[in-house]
């Protein structure tokens, strides 16, 4: 298989935000956004995609590394440990921002692919997305935790009228993160954990 990884500042911000990383060993793919404008953006995506490699990494050489977060059974093993992996990657954001004035408010989003064989487990948290490119097309994998995803979502705009809102767009990627640090339920955190079967591709 052959993979590759690019980031761009893009147009509007001095800095880039952006943080990534293939484990070509592994088969595991990491990408974080920090959220715009917010206090040390690139800070919170580097940590994001560290702890999840790290756990991960970790958990392939130790079944006896525990998940954080309850076991989902309709989920496979590894799905449920990515899910895992981005719990623990939220906690370790919250406490360095606990402990460092200058990082409070810090956050990011973040999309993570782990391949078995010709199973993809993705994990996700805000509106970094995961796309499928076959036939020439591209098919959106995950839906975006976003103030306006969810106006779509729950019919009161419609993809044709989206115009910009007043609201923050981190305001629901930050309410994801605080529901995943929170004592609840892996099944009722905003994380999305889908599995995907690829047929061989001319």
């Amino acid at each position: 298989m052959d993979v590759g990884g690019h980031t761009d500042q893009g147009r509007v911000r001095q800095n880039n935000e952006d943080a990534y990383r293939i484990e070509d060993d592994l088969g595991l793919f990491v990408l974080s956004d920090g959220m715009g404008g917010q206090a040390h953006g690139e800070t919170a995506s580097a940590l994001a995609v560290e702890t999840v490699v790290a756990h991960c990494r970790e958990a392939e050489n130790s079944r006896s590394v525990p998940l954080f977060g309850e076991s989902r059974p309709d989920l496979s093993e590894r799905t449920n440990r990515l899910a895992s992996a981005v719990a623990r990657a939220n906690r370790k954001i919250f406490d360095t921002a606990a402990a460092h004035p200058a990082l409070r408010g810090m956050g990011a989003t973040i999309v993570a692919g782990w391949l078995s064989g010709q199973r993809l487990s993705l994990v996700h948290v805000g509106d970094s997305r995961a796309y499928l490119l076959r036939g020439g097309g591209l098919e959106q994998l995950t839906a975006d935790h976003s103030l306006v995803a969810e106006h779509v979502r729950r019919g009161i705009m419609t993809p044709r009228k989206l115009k910009p809102v007043s609201y923050s767009p981190c305001w629901c990627v930050r309410w994801a993160w605080n529901r995943m640090c929170s004592p609840m339920p892996m099944n009722r955190c905003c994380s999305t954990e889908i599995h995907c079967y690829f047929a061989p591709m001319d």
